[in-house]
């Protein structure tokens, strides 16, 4: 308010309903959560992967290197949200953003659960658990 006194903020925004369970249910505007005079509008909701990359290609449009790096998801270093593939990809890549980002991890988790990805949830899910369990030879 202080920097857009009497302003309104309007935010494009290129999140798509088949990325995950929650953006499935983004309607194409909605007011910020956050500021109280920012709208967002989502134009390419309905698109899935090929609608993007069809676009990208016939328009020449300039896109993130990282995708041709084996990189899904470009928005923010070490996600969560990332397939744990793309989390292991940067072991790979960018041995030194790996180990700091490990060496933080290592406070709160095993080297076992920073390499499975546990550590990307707050409560572990059920289905992950089972699954930590096989791995660990618990169940057969």
């Amino acid at each position: 308010m202080e920097h857009y006194p009497n302003k309104k903020i309007l935010t494009i925004d290129g999140s798509r309903k088949f990325e995950s369970f929650t953006r499935a249910k983004l309607d194409y505007t909605r007011k910020s959560g956050f500021i109280d005079f920012q709208t967002n509008v989502f134009p390419i909701l309905d698109w899935n992967s090929i609608d993007v990359w069809s676009h990208i290609y016939l328009n020449n449009i300039l896109y993130n290197p990282m995708y041709d790096k084996g990189f899904e998801r470009i928005g923010c270093y070490m996600c969560p949200a990332s397939l744990n593939s793309e989390f292991l990809r940067v072991r790979t890549l960018y041995p030194n953003l790996w180990e700091k980002w490990v060496n933080y991890l290592k406070r709160y988790y095993s080297e076992d659960e920073i390499i499975r990805g546990f550590w990307r949830w707050q409560k572990v899910p059920p289905k992950i658990i089972e699954i930590k369990k096989i791995i660990e030879g618990g169940v057969k």
